[in-house]
């Protein structure tokens, strides 16, 4: 039985790989063209009042969201870092919008850029 049952377990593993392979290469390729649009999307918005070049690189990625997180967290306390976390959540907001309005100038945009810096406001003061 035993071997059976090991054979049983191979065959699963060598029909089942390709599918996590498939998996994995969808992955990575999802991943890639979030990328890619969010840049395009964030393009105009990057190095102004809203999106910081360096705010814009941390945003890119999900790892460097949660290591700015925990380093908020670390440094000016669990206060900070909850405004820290919305003004992120509101900068990626920000790109959204950007995807389903026609002009830079619409009231939606300007709205949502308001947004952004009464929560950068709010962080400066936070903590310290």
């Amino acid at each position: 039985m035993v071997g059976g049952t090991g054979l049983f377990a191979l065959a699963l593993i060598i029909k089942g790989l390709p599918f996590l392979i498939l998996l994995v290469l969808l992955a990575v390729f999802a991943g890639r063209r979030e990328k890619q649009v969010f840049s395009r999307l964030m393009k105009s918005e990057v190095g102004s009042e809203a999106v910081s070049h360096g705010e814009f690189y941390v945003l890119q990625s999900g790892r460097r969201r949660r290591q700015a997180l925990r380093r908020m967290g670390k440094t000016r306390g669990g206060q900070a870092r909850a405004i820290f976390k919305r003004l992120m959540r509101e900068q990626i907001n920000l790109a959204l919008i950007r995807s389903r309005v026609p002009a830079g100038n619409h009231p939606a945009l300007e709205a949502q850029r308001e947004v952004i810096k009464m929560l950068k406001a709010q962080l400066a003061t936070v903590g310290r």
